[in-house]
C-alpha cells in the first residue's frame, strides 16, 4: 500500500522521500529562521513536531527540486526564489533559501495555524526531536551565503597545478575539449575552476578544483542547473571526477542524475 500524506497525497516510495526548507533572512547580528507551527494538536502545542522550517513529501514522479519548489509555496506562500542544496543525500534532504527581511509569509494550506521569525538560538531550541534540530536545521543556518558566479577560460590559459584538487583536475581534462571551462568565483574572489566535458548522447563528466570547500555543494548544484542543463538539454546523467564531497550537492556514487534532482 502507497503511504500518503497526512492531506491523501501519495508519498514517493524512492529516496529521497521528502525535502525541507530552512528560510533565513536578514535581522539581528545575522540571521532570522522561519518557523511554521503545525496545527494538528492545537495551538497551544509545544512539544515534537510542533515547530519546523517548512517541510514535505516528495510525490511519485516528482523531481526533487520542483518538490522543494511546491512545498515551499504551499506551506509559507514563498516562490521565486533560489534554493541551494544544504545536505541532498539520504532519504531526506535539506535546502536553504534566502529571502529579504520585508518578505511577506503567507500559511496558504491549514496544515499550519502561525509563523515566527527567530534566532538561531530560539529555533535551535523549539525544533524538535534535536536530531531533527541538529540535522536537518543546524547544518542549514552554517551555510555560507555566497554568491557564486562562473568566469569563462580559455584551456591554455589554466596555470599549472599548485594543489592536489588541481592536479586531479588537469589530470580530468586531458586530451578533452570541454563544453565549458569556468574560474569559479565565491563573493568576486577567484575560488578555483569548473568544467564539463563530452562523454555521450545523454552524458557529461564534471571536474571540480575548489578551495572554499564549505561552497562545493552550493558551486557544483549552481553550475549544473544554470549552466549545464540550459546548454544540454538531453543531459540525463553528469558524472564527477573526483566524486568525493559532492554527495551534499545530489550525487551518489559520482553520478548526478538530472531528471530526478532537477526535473
Amino acid at each position: 500500500m502507497t503511504d500518503r500524506t497526512w492531506d491523501g497525497l501519495e508519498i514517493a516510495d524512492d529516496d529521497p522521500r521528502g525535502t525541507t526548507v530552512v528560510v533565513r533572512r536578514p535581522g539581528g547580528d545575522g540571521f532570522e529562521y522561519l518557523l511554521l507551527h503545525r496545527a494538528e494538536r492545537g495551538a497551544d502545542y509545544e512539544g515534537d513536531w510542533a515547530w519546523t522550517a517548512p517541510a514535505g513529501c516528495r510525490q511519485p514522479g516528482e523531481a526533487v527540486l520542483p518538490a522543494a519548489e511546491r512545498e515551499l509555496a504551499e506551506e509559507a506562500g514563498l516562490s521565486g526564489f533560489t534554493l541551494w542544496p544544504v545536505d541532498l543525500s539520504g532519504g531526506w534532504v535539506v535546502f536553504g533559501c534566502d529571502v529579504p527581511a520585508d518578505t511577506p509569509i503567507d500559511l496558504v494550506d491549514p496544515e499550519h495555524d502561525r509563523y515566527e521569525w527567530v534566532s538561531f538560538e530560539e529555533a535551535a531550541g523549539r525544533v524538535v526531536p534535536v536530531e531533527i534540530s541538529r540535522g536537518n536545521f543546524c547544518a542549514a543556518t552554517q551555510a555560507p551565503a555566497a554568491e557564486i558566479a562562473f568566469k569563462p577560460i580559455e584551456y591554455a590559459e589554466l596555470p599549472s597545478a599548485s594543489t592536489a584538487a588541481e592536479q586531479d583536475f588537469l589530470v580530468t581534462l586531458d586530451g578533452s575539449t570541454p563544453y565549458g571551462l569556468y574560474v569559479v568565483e565565491v563573493d568576486g574572489q577567484a575560488a578555483g575552476y569548473i568544467a564539463h566535458y563530452p562523454d555521450d548522447a545523454e552524458t557529461v563528466g564534471l571536474a571540480v578544483a575548489l578551495d572554499h570547500e564549505k561552497a562545493v555543494p552550493t558551486t557544483v548544484w549552481t553550475y549544473l542547473r544554470d549552466m549545464v542543463k540550459p546548454a544540454h538539454s538531453d543531459v540525463r546523467r553528469v558524472l564527477a571526477e573526483p566524486t568525493h564531497g559532492l554527495e551534499k550537492a545530489g550525487f551518489t556514487d559520482g553520478t548526478f542524475d538530472v531528471p530526478h534532482l532537477l526535473g
